[in-house]
């Protein structure tokens, strides 16, 4: 059963602060769920480690999605790499899902790239999923097969592989 949810007007974005630990970790936790086993097993369905959070919210990096009933109900964490922004990860809590929470973070860093004079917002994730890869190549998002032009993506999609995730592909936008 969802939860109620008040208007998207009543639903901010701000940068995220240390003291959201614990409810990005619970989001974290509570999105893993969503995933079959066979898709997302449980040894690689953790928490990003603390310090790679923490690094987000240094670098302003790490935005939280907040509504004013139910607190955070949504984040990304992103990284710079060259002229990209990366995101790391984003997750919405499944009980306030398909709402447009995730597209708001999803506008929000292209902004924050486009803000930057970044020339690319980039990503990895699930071909196969609904809610991954159609729903970022709904909103601009699209797959590349030839990652010369970025390194990072290669480097991403070789280690999810490397750790066993199958079905992994890297996605770009032009943020201009």
């Amino acid at each position: 059963m969802r939860a109620s949810w008040p208007p998207l007007r009543m639903l901010r974005i701000r940068l995220g602060e240390l003291s959201d630990l614990p409810r990005i970790e619970m989001i974290e936790c509570e999105t893993a769920t969503m995933f079959p086993p066979s898709t997302l097993p449980p040894e690689l369905a953790q928490p990003l480690p603390e310090a790679e959070l923490r690094d987000g919210i240094a670098a302003s990096l790490l935005w939280v999605a907040e509504s004013a009933s139910a607190g955070p109900v949504g984040f990304v964490v992103c990284e710079r790499v060259s002229y990209c922004l990366h995101i790391r990860e984003m997750d919405v809590r499944p009980s306030f899902g398909r709402r447009g929470i995730g597209m708001r973070l999803l506008l929000h860093v292209c902004a924050a790239a486009r803000n930057s004079g970044l020339q690319f917002v980039t990503l990895t994730t699930f071909s196969h999923l609904p809610w991954n890869g159609p729903f970022y190549a709904k909103h601009g998002f699209a797959a590349v097969q030839t990652l010369g032009q970025f390194p990072h993506l290669r480097a991403a999609v070789r280690c999810e592989r490397e750790r066993g995730l199958e079905n992994r592909i890297a996605m770009v936008k032009n943020a201009a």
